[in-house]
């Protein structure tokens, strides 16, 4: 899992799952530039690593939605917490 699929898809999860609206698979296949296959793909070692859980809608067990867990939001707050950090010690170059 080290690509920009992964980065993008999870970024996408985590905005949705901030919002209290998890993502669903057709639009993650929609949001992002990358082929179907591959958002699958990347999705399976996500879920494997435990960063997201893929369920269903209780209403239309069709839809499969996604979120993030616990663990992915607390690494997702842990790198925005540095990237700002650094950002704001650039500007102070």
């Amino acid at each position: 899992m080290g690509s920009h699929l992964t980065l993008d898809l999870l970024a996408v999860v985590v905005r949705h799952s901030l919002a209290g609206k998890p993502a669903t698979l057709k639009e993650l296949t929609a949001s992002l530039p990358y082929s179907e296959a591959g958002i699958r793909k990347n999705l399976r070692q996500c879920v494997k690593a435990g960063w997201v859980l893929v369920g269903t809608i209780p209403h239309d067990g069709r839809v499969r939605v996604i979120q993030a867990r616990p663990k992915l939001l607390d690494a997702w707050a842990e790198y925005e917490a540095l990237f700002t950090t650094a950002l704001q010690a650039r500007r102070r170059e």
